[in-house]
């Protein structure tokens, strides 16, 4: 009898720890069931999308830009996103940057009106060369351009702005350049390399020692055009940059034919590099300097028109790929049948 017994009381023991099991795991089912609902509301909150952006609407009617989804390499951000004002690019979730490891990108325009580039923005943009960015513009968030190795220009139009924690990683070649009369700017900045620069019509320029011009980025969207001998009442001597670096024209896509006016003296390094649509240059006698790579990465480049001798040269002139010929005055001076491993005629 006592057996019996002991067998119903182990049973019972035995029969509430399921019980309770069963309830517990009840309960943690229940638990999960809410979550899935939790998330799709966030993912709702913040992937609103309009054309390749996904963003964040604020009470103030204003938008930050949560993530690129486009697939253009030269990207001008937009103002506005369905009327409202683009005032941040992201990171909403504070971990992934709204173009972070757009490995494609090679070039950004930041509209006015923005006013912080948060944390990771463009984070390693491996190919990411140009960036231009507005006097909106007033804080940079941590790692904002960092591993951006390709990186060799950015163009601030504004004041310092406040910056993070390795903001901008020091790469090779890149030259940071503001605006003449902004404030707030120091050489070196945050241990990068300073110019300032002025601004008329399609151009970025810096004024040299003796009141000329060089012309260091060209801003416009043309694909003929011809190159001015002046830009604000003062010569334009050189197309290029003081720094050796960025080229003037260098990575313009769409340029196909190029007049250079009479009275530019230089043109210097990488100033036409990469400029892969670009077909043919008229080039002045008073050219006497092309230098490194001026149009190296050009590969339909054929025809090159010199008004008047050879000048001197640098390294990697050309791009080995492009089918160029040297055409040249019969009365000018210097010239050769084969020039810079190139085949001349006259014209």
């Amino acid at each position: 009898m006592k057996q019996k017994n002991s067998l119903k009381t182990i049973a019972s023991i035995l029969l509430s720890f399921v019980l309770i099991f069963a309830f517990s795991a009840c309960s943690q089912n229940d638990d999960s069931s809410e979550k899935p609902d939790t998330s799709v509301d966030i993912e709702e909150t913040i992937n609103m999308v309009s054309g390749d952006y996904e963003f964040v609407g604020s009470s103030d009617n204003t938008v930050t830009i949560a993530k690129y989804i486009g697939k253009d390499i030269n990207i001008e951000i937009p103002g506005e996103i369905d009327g409202k004002k683009v005032t941040a690019i992201g990171n909403v979730s504070k971990e992934k940057g709204a173009f972070e490891d757009r490995t494609k990108l090679v070039s950004v325009v930041i509209p006015d009106g923005v006013i912080e580039i948060q944390d990771n923005a463009f984070r390693g943009c491996t190919s990411l060369k140009t960036v231009r960015i507005p006097a909106s513009v007033t804080s940079l968030g941590n790692y904002a351009f960092y591993n951006c190795p390709s990186l060799y220009a950015i163009y601030f139009k504004g004041n310092a702005p406040q910056v993070g924690n390795y903001v901008i990683e020091p790469v090779p070649y890149l030259d940071i350049y503001h605006y003449e009369g902004t404030e707030g700017w120091t050489n070196p900045w945050h241990d990068l390399s300073m110019s300032s620069y002025r601004e008329s019509g399609e151009y970025y320029y810096e004024v040299n020692d003796d009141n000329t011009v060089t012309i260091i980025k060209y801003i416009g969207k043309g694909v003929d055009i011809v190159i001015p001998s002046e830009i604000d009442g003062m010569k334009v001597a050189a197309l290029g940059n003081s720094s050796q670096s960025a080229g003037a024209f260098q990575d313009c896509t769409t340029l196909a034919s190029v007049v250079i006016s009479e009275g530019i003296i230089a043109i210097l390094d990488n100033s036409f590099k990469g400029c892969t649509s670009l077909n043919t240059v008229t080039i002045p006698a008073s050219v006497t300097i092309i230098w490194h790579a001026a149009f190296d990465d050009s590969p339909n480049l054929q025809s090159i028109y010199f008004e008047g001798g050879p000048p001197q040269t640098g390294n990697y002139l050309f791009d080995y790929r492009s089918p160029l010929t040297i055409y040249y005055h019969e009365d000018a001076d210097g010239w050769t049948n084969s020039w810079y491993e190139r085949p001349t005629k006259i014209y």
